[in-house]
């Protein structure tokens, strides 16, 4: 994905750090197209993102359970309605040793039926680095000053990494083309047994 680049930046500071990462937002997005008169404004911010204690990392001592679940909340900031809204999700850490892939569930938190992301892996553009990114997944309708909020269940199975592993959300619309809409780094998810050394799997 075009943040691939970001996302390593940021996760060379977070591995300072294997107890909490701070939440940061960046302007990286692509120009900003125009919008037809009485449309939505495609603009960098117009999709407000965050998630409660976004310092706090959510940490499991053992892979297959429980899942950790995250909640994120959606806002469109402006005065017009949001058709076709919808979001991409890239997870990851450091390590050179990716192991397998972390299984992520999500849906919108209190309604609809959870969905398992399908996550992809470009040798290409991420070298060797654990970075796993999917599809553009539905939202569906914002409405004017309205938001949603999604929840996340991140499960690691075994072999996986022990490790501290960002998440990265880019938000967008359909009727908007490829401009970002907003852009947000999540609370980390840590895969942090008592015992094993950082970067060796857990079994």
């Amino acid at each position: 994905m075009k943040f691939t680049r970001c996302l390593a930046a940021a996760l060379a500071i977070a591995s300072a750090t294997v107890v909490t990462v701070t939440g940061a937002t960046t302007s990286h997005a692509a120009a900003p197209q125009p919008a037809a008169a009485g449309a939505f404004d495609c603009l960098n911010g117009a999709l407000a993102v965050s998630t409660p204690n976004p310092t706090e990392a959510l940490t499991t001592r053992r892979v297959g359970g429980p899942p950790l679940d995250e909640y994120v909340t959606i806002r469109n900031t402006e005065t017009k309605v949001l058709p076709t809204a919808g979001f991409t999700f890239e997870f990851g850490n450091m390590d050179k040793n990716r192991g397998p892939v972390p299984t992520v569930w999500w849906r919108v938190a209190g309604k609809g039926s959870w969905h398992k992301m399908a996550f992809h892996w470009n040798a290409k553009t991420q070298g060797n680095l654990p970075l796993w990114d999917s599809a553009r997944l539905p939202l569906g309708t914002i409405g004017a000053h309205g938001s949603t909020t999604v929840e996340v269940s991140v499960y690691f199975p075994r072999g996986s990494v022990k490790d501290g592993y960002s998440n990265f959300w880019e938000v967008g619309s359909a009727v908007c083309g490829t401009t970002d809409l907003g852009w947000f780094m999540g609370r980390e998810f840590q895969l942090w047994p008592w015992s094993g050394l950082p970067g060796s799997p857990v079994y």
